[in-house]
């Protein structure tokens, strides 16, 4: 049998009272979203909800039905030598492509008064920031990078104000990777 997400929603309510007195209300909180995160990147499910099935089918995903008992998740079965990875947030895993490439972004809220869960795969080129100075919030000196991640090099690097900085990657990317940059079509093998 497949193995599947436990459905948090309907965990009775003295369980999740009884974890609240051993581990306090938070603890359980972030006890579940872990035990969730676990439970997802072992299973043979993924969400339902994801505006890239057309993508993932093309890739090699084959998808089921959502269950009916939790119309959550659906049974899945992913291309040869993909795997879901977790991250260090317990409400975000990612699925890798058979070369260790990020390829898919895995949102699960496990919580049970707020279950929620999608997917959706992410862009081939895409950018990071860092910010220079060391007070939160101050965005005047910044270095933008954008990166390809499916050959894992910088292409573009622009430091100056984030709005500046910003105004510059959107141009460069618009000019050098064309309009569609975002899409998923750009990934190929």
């Amino acid at each position: 049998m497949a193995k599947r997400v436990t459905n948090t929603s309907t965990v009775s309510g003295e369980t999740h009272l009884a974890s609240m007195g051993l581990l306090g209300q938070s603890g359980a909180i972030y006890a579940a979203e872990a035990a969730g995160q676990k439970e997802l990147v072992e299973s043979d499910s993924l969400p339902a909800k994801c505006r890239d099935d057309v993508i993932l089918e093309s890739w090699g995903f084959k998808f089921g039905e959502p269950f009916k008992d939790d119309p959550l998740f659906r049974p899945a079965q992913m291309p040869e030598g993909w795997k879901k990875e977790a991250t260090d947030h317990d409400m975000h895993s990612n699925i890798l492509d058979r070369q260790g490439r990020v390829r898919i972004g895995i949102f699960y809220k496990a919580a049970f008064y707020d279950r929620r869960a999608d997917m959706n795969v992410k862009p081939r080129y895409d950018t990071e920031s860092e910010f220079h100075n060391e007070e939160v919030g101050d965005a005047s000196d910044v270095t933008e990078q954008v990166w390809d991640r499916q050959t894992g090099k910088m292409l573009f690097e622009l430091r100056g104000t984030y709005s500046t900085v910003m105004d510059g990657v959107r141009e460069w990317m618009k000019t050098n990777l064309g309009e569609d940059h975002r899409s998923p079509d750009k990934w190929t093998e």
